[in-house]
């Protein structure tokens, strides 16, 4: 099995691991490293939105993504019963409101198959005030994971804990800059599977493989034009990038921590405060789709487009979205201060895309 099998397999598979305490995430403003130093083992949990969600589709209304429906369908069925702890986060709206009607299916006797819950509240706003709310938050979640796991979140644990997180963004980091350059021969749908899988992964496994994956030879992909991939829903499934490179684009970035924000700034292993530091990387690096004020949530954005250079910056507004459709005028003015222009998504269609390169190329 080649580097790319295995890590594609790891994407694919997402199943609870046999014999350790596991501690479901959903949400990347979670720090896994809290849960590593307790000596459990972290797993992503989102479920892949291909199927009938009938049992879901009785709590959640119209506009909750597929991804979330069909997370709530697998939790229904039984999926995550084997879950020690499942902690959602405050960072997305769309799971804040899956722990509120997972509390209320708990509370109406529905929850056998549902596993105990948590709520990290982290709030939205970059203000002193939330980060020491934040902070407050963090050491709460600490105190639950050693309740559950019976270890006790050392600093030096998690100092530990952080080597090892820090191995493995900058590997990712390393394909990041990678796949910028179309030579690489790293199409999006590659670089998301590979990115994606160290959420299944032990992280120094994960960090071996993508390194081993980078060292092999790929044919150039120069011939296609470059993306940037801004969207309204988390990119925990490959449909988006599958329906871009489908249409004949190349996705070189995507403003998600799925993607190219999964990586970013590494943690000081040295901090006279190690809580401290592994909370800010959460809260100042990591995205969320309601982070205030619009000019911190477009500073990676600003950035990225000066150094991917794409041809198009993409935004995927699903046609359940409430709220992101407000940040499409202020994404696309950005993309046009750098000369790029804005492809407008509403569905996985690659014909749109298509059509939309064809045009540009007879302008």
């Amino acid at each position: 099995m080649s580097a790319f099998e295995e890590l594609g397999a790891a994407y694919r598979d997402r199943s609870i691991p046999d014999g350790r305490k596991a501690i479901g995430l959903m949400g990347a403003t979670i720090p896994v490293e809290l849960v590593l130093a307790s000596g459990a083992v972290p797993l992503a949990i989102a479920a892949a939105p291909d199927g009938p969600t009938p049992t879901a589709d009785r709590y959640l209304e119209d506009h909750f993504d597929g991804e979330v429906r069909a997370t709530l369908q697998a939790l229904l069925e039984g999926a995550f019963r084997g879950l020690d702890l499942l902690v959602l986060a405050r960072s997305s709206d769309a799971y804040l409101e899956l722990y509120y009607v997972l509390k209320e299916i708990v509370r109406l006797g529905g929850g056998e198959a549902i596993p105990p819950l948590h709520l990290y509240d982290l709030l939205h706003g970059r203000s002193d005030a939330n980060r020491a709310y934040g902070l407050a938050r963090l050491r709460e979640l600490a105190s639950r994971l050693e309740a559950t796991t019976g270890v006790s979140v050392t600093s030096e644990r998690l100092r530990a804990a952080t080597r090892q997180t820090n191995l493995q963004r900058a590997s990712v980091n390393r394909l990041l800059e990678a796949r910028r350059d179309p030579a690489s021969g790293i199409s999006g749908v590659e670089a998301m599977t590979a990115i994606g899988a160290g959420r299944f992964l032990d992280l120094a496994r994960h960090a071996a493989l993508v390194d081993t994956y980078l060292a092999e030879p790929r044919p150039t992909l120069e011939h296609r034009p470059r993306v940037l991939l801004a969207a309204g829903v988390a990119l925990s499934n490959l449909d988006l990038h599958e329906a871009l490179e489908s249409g004949s684009a190349l996705v070189v970035g995507e403003d998600d921590a799925w993607g190219s924000r999964a990586g970013g700034e590494l943690v000081d292993e040295s901090a006279a405060d190690i809580f401290e530091a592994v909370f800010d990387k959460h809260f100042y690096d990591l995205p969320s789709p309601r982070l205030s004020p619009a000019a911190a949530r477009d500073e990676w954005l600003r950035a990225e487009l000066g150094r991917s250079r794409p041809d198009a910056l993409a935004v995927y507004i699903p046609r359940s979205d409430t709220w992101f459709g407000w940040d499409f005028p202020r994404l696309r003015s950005l993309a046009a201060e750098a000369g790029v222009p804005t492809l407008l998504l509403r569905d996985h269609d690659p014909a749109v895309v298509r059509a939309f390169f064809a045009e540009a190329a007879h302008r």
